[in-house]
């Protein structure tokens, strides 16, 4: 008899140590499921433990499923005992799924349901990435193209700036004066002719009134 009480009392003690050994080490995280944040700033996302443990570690990980391990850099902070992580400095790679968790001195893990982290840009960013995308993204045959352009339009307008300084001088009165007296001496000179003054006197048979006659005659001679 004293041998089953003696059992009962022992299979007694360990359910109560089994069930106080359950509800010590059971653990609830809670994480907001969705958090947003401008690019270049900064956010903060807290995991909220509720547990009668003491003594536990809480860690960080990008992805809930085989996550990498977030560690303590110039952007990123932890407070709190690892409770808040802190980024800032935002870049579109920041973003995200942020799952905290919790290990116990037993080396229990406990996973918390994540906090999905997007980063969007700000106007003035987004105008500054849309105008370098729109510069990046030319095609090389539309700058040639272009290129091509402006090179004919500089042609077309150096034939007409020659055009019209011809037309201006060949409009000028006295331009045209000295062009004709110009060729004119060319003309005399490649003939070769000069002319000179020849005087031919005509003197009177009378022999009583003498009287000369004077005549001038132009001629020709070509020089050797």
């Amino acid at each position: 008899m004293k041998i089953i009480q003696n059992l009962y009392m022992c299979l007694l003690l360990v359910s109560i140590s089994l069930i106080l050994t359950g509800r010590g080490s059971h653990i609830m995280v809670k994480q907001p499921a969705l958090i947003t944040a401008e690019l270049g700033g900064n956010v903060t996302i807290e995991c909220n433990v509720t547990t009668s443990i003491s003594s536990y570690a809480i860690s960080w990980t990008l992805g809930c499923e085989m996550g990498q391990l977030v560690n303590k850099s110039c952007r990123v902070t932890f407070k709190s005992l690892n409770h808040l992580i802190t980024i800032s400095n935002l870049a579109e790679s920041d973003s995200g799924i942020y799952c905290c968790l919790i290990e116990t001195t037993e080396g229990k893990l406990i996973k918390g349901n994540g906090t999905r982290l997007k980063v969007t840009m700000t106007p003035s960013s987004k105008s500054i990435t849309e105008a370098t995308e729109d510069a990046n993204g030319a095609r090389p045959e539309q700058v040639d193209i272009l290129y091509m352009v402006i090179g004919l339009l500089i042609c077309v307008i150096i034939v007409l700036l020659a055009v019209l300084i011809k037309v201006c001088h060949r409009g000028s009165p006295e331009l045209q004066k000295t062009v004709h007296k110009e060729e004119a001496d060319e003309a005399d000179a490649e003939s070769g002719i000069h002319y000179a003054e020849i005087t031919k006197s005509n003197i009177s048979q009378h022999p009583r009134t003498r009287q000369t006659e004077d005549t001038l005659i132009y001629t020709a001679i070509r020089n050797h």
